[in-house]
């Protein structure tokens, strides 16, 4: 059995990938049949897990929701381990009820700090840790924060995501 903490509640996953995975809180997503299968489909051992290091706060979430591309429909983000080391995994709901888990980044080596995720809604501000304009997300995005307080947003560009660094 799967068992770990999101945003408001937990998540549990039985061996058997057709059994729903439940995310309880504001958004009340269920990400049903194919979820753990799409999750497991990314490499050996895949299962939710959340990172050692949230900066110490005791209620981070492991697992968030929102509309990660736009489709309309309730895509969940979580940490995982795949291959033995610790993914940021986004899984996508299709419209024709399947699902799709694609890589967002790893703990080390693609630059995402440890820390602790959060979504940032569409239509939030926001500015590049390299430009002083402002921007506004297009979507609900990904965000991982380290515990200094460096802010990487995740943007989905149609076929994978490319991190960015926020301006604190």
């Amino acid at each position: 059995m799967i068992l770990f903490v999101a945003a408001g509640g937990l998540i549990v996953a039985c061996g058997n990938p057709n059994r729903p995975v439940t995310l309880p809180g504001p958004d009340q997503a269920q990400v049903a049949r194919g979820a753990v299968r799409a999750l497991a489909a990314l490499g050996s051992g895949a299962e939710p897990s959340p990172p050692a290091e949230t900066c110490g706060e005791a209620s981070a979430p492991t697992a968030l929701t929102g509309d990660l591309n736009g489709d309309g429909t309730t895509d969940v983000v979580m940490w995982a381990v795949v291959d033995g080391r610790h993914r940021l995994v986004a899984v996508f709901a299709r419209l024709d009820g399947e699902y799709l888990a694609v890589p967002v980044g790893e703990l080390d080596g693609d630059g995402a700090p440890v820390g602790v995720l959060e979504i940032e809604r569409r239509g939030t501000p926001y500015q590049l840790a390299s430009l002083a304009v402002d921007f506004f997300f297009g979507l609900d995005t990904v965000v991982t924060r380290a515990c200094d307080g460096t802010r990487v947003a995740w943007f989905w560009t149609g076929s994978r995501f490319e991190p960015q660094r926020l301006a604190s």
